[in-house]
């Protein structure tokens, strides 16, 4: 393993008598009221606080989550029951996304102990080769157990591999007697994470899980709690990643947003089969066969619908205030991420949206130019609203449509820094006038492409400030397993120098999130209509600059 910096997290979690009390009390004494457990607090937080407690308590992670988001920022950082409460949380929304993953619980009923292990190493020796910034292993290796521990008490893992909280007690323990002692003895930082698993074994299959139990667990668990970008990737997800990325995957055709209560259909592909059903942007679904999604994660909304060609998708949608049945055919999919080009002739506008950025975005970005350009447009409006992200090559080719010559991104890894400027193999570079729409959905590389054209004066940028995300992850298949590590291997800047990570992109004509005509916008339905009030921003946008050039060459024939 590398020598590494010293340099190390400052973790977040309080001490480990604390933290044993909390986590008992939720997985082993709940009979115990939560507010007997915790030091008193203000009158003003301890009413929320006793709510958090109850949603735990009835395992609601994310009305939990949602509570604590009202606690005032300057009180979230100084009070560790807070921050306590909201690792608990991630921890366990974690873990319920994971346990509604078949291929994940089957690999945990199946996967043999030294493939378990090999698995894990390559996860641990990535992770320390490869990831961008220095880590502490204790802290990291403390994250990892509290995601073990808060699976040995989810109703979603206890249903998924057919255990009971009885059989779980003595590997809750053991896990809480591991959080609250482990410390790292040597450099060997694997093999000394291997001799703590073997302790795991034996109770591991007594409560009736596989004993590689924990192996598998922690490869997840630990890759996961690198941050919020790093993850281990399962073989389902990553056949379906690859997938789209070469652009067609299989499925109905549709993107799908968490809505309030039920999934909303946020754009349909043209000529896929919801499309020819008659499926619509703004569509809620309210049941895929017979299961209800109201207040359904979107990982398992997404495991409802897609599934293997030509088999029967039966969807109960609501759209206004009907509700219908459809049944549509999987196939797979052709999913182009340039979409919805149309020419607005009274403005010699041409516009288009791009949902992502992939292996095809710069070849379908350039023939959506022409074919605009053919039919009279002399200036364009770029959709980039819900657009997160994708290929970072994809994004940097995609710019050099429209920037001759200069910096894209500059990129910096643990070890060095890469320049990335134009690519002079592009096609041609043009010179429409250009006008990007964003939004706080607007991530990764579609704030590369943004910030690029931004920078370099190529484009106006209108829209709310965009998410925010200025790091690189690189996905790595494992060698011995169908599963992938998706890692944080460096961060970005663009042509400015300026990061936008965490702080986003910030358009040059900002639009209030808050304005009432975003509640019109939770789908491409009114994408470019006259309830968009980005899309009407930006054809009054290029009116300016025309009348500026005509102002300008006028002032020139005098």
């Amino acid at each position: 393993m590398r020598e590494r910096k010293q340099k190390t997290l400052t973790t977040t979690l309080t001490s480990p008598l604390g933290l044993s009390l909390v986590l008992l009390s939720w997985v082993v004494l709940s009979s115990i009221e939560s507010h007997d457990l915790f030091a008193s607090r203000q009158d003003s937080h301890q009413k929320l606080l006793q709510q958090v407690d109850q949603a735990i308590e009835n395992f609601d992670w994310r009305q939990a989550q949602s509570l604590l988001k009202k606690i005032p920022n300057t009180a979230d950082e100084q009070d560790p029951e807070v921050d306590k409460r909201r690792q608990w949380c991630l921890a366990n929304r974690a873990v319920e996304d994971r346990y509604l993953d078949r291929s994940i619980t089957d690999t945990m009923a199946y996967m043999q102990p030294h493939t378990a292990m090999m698995q894990l190493e390559e996860v641990l020796e990535l992770a320390d080769e490869q990831y961008f910034q220095n880590f502490d292993q204790t802290t990291l290796f403390k994250k990892g157990l509290l995601q073990c521990l808060a699976a040995t008490q989810n109703p979603a893992m206890q249903k998924a591999l057919d255990t009971t909280p009885e059989k779980l007690y003595e590997l809750q323990n053991k896990l809480v007697s591991l959080y609250n002692t482990f410390e790292f003895t040597s450099s060997d930082t694997i093999n000394e994470i291997k001799q703590t698993l073997k302790t795991l074994y034996a109770l591991s299959e007594k409560a009736g899980l596989n004993p590689c139990w924990p192996t598998i667990e922690l490869s997840y668990a630990y890759a996961d709690s690198l941050d919020k970008y790093s993850y281990l990737i399962s073989p389902q997800k990553y056949r379906i990643m690859q997938d789209r990325l070469k652009g067609n995957y299989v499925g109905i055709g549709i993107d799908v947003l968490s809505g309030e209560e039920f999934p909303i259909i946020f754009d349909v592909i043209p000529n896929s089969p919801a499309d020819k059903a008659g499926i619509q942007p703004g569509d809620a679904i309210i049941k895929v066969k017979n299961k209800h999604l109201k207040n359904l994660p979107m990982s398992k909304v997404g495991s409802l619908l897609t599934g293997k060609p030509n088999t029967l998708c039966q969807l109960s949608l609501k759209r206004d205030n009907d509700i219908f049945e459809v049944q549509v055919k999987r196939s797979r999919i052709d999913s182009p991420t340039v979409r919805n080009l149309k020419y607005i002739s009274e403005y010699t506008t041409g516009y288009f949206r791009v949902a992502g950025f992939d292996n095809d975005t710069e070849i379908e970005m350039n023939q959506a130019i022409k074919t605009l350009t053919q039919q009279g447009a002399k200036s364009l409006i770029i959709d980039l609203r819900s657009n997160g992200g994708g290929k970072m090559d994809s994004a940097i080719n995609a710019a050099s449509l429209f920037i001759q010559d200069g910096v894209i991104v500059k990129v910096q890894t643990a070890d060095n820094k890469i320049i990335h400027r134009t690519n002079k193999t592009s096609s041609k570079t043009y010179a429409h006038p250009v006008v990007l729409l964003v939004d706080e959905h607007t991530a990764s590389a579609a704030e590369i492409f943004s910030a690029a054209l931004k920078d370099h004066q190529r484009a106006t940028v209108i829209g709310s400030k965009t998410l925010g995300k200025g790091l690189v992850q690189t996905i790595y298949h494992l060698k011995y397993t169908n599963a992938a590590l998706s890692l944080t291997t460096a961060s970005f800047t663009p042509p400015s120098d300026i990061s936008f990570h965490r702080k986003g992109v910030i358009p040059n004509i900002i639009i209030d999130a808050n304005n009432t005509m975003f509640t019109k916008l939770i789908s491409t339905k009114n994408y470019s209509s006259n309830d968009d009030l980005h899309f009407h921003t930006a054809l009054q946008c290029l009116i300016s600059k025309k009348e500026s050039v005509k102002t300008l060459i006028s002032s020139k024939n005098l």
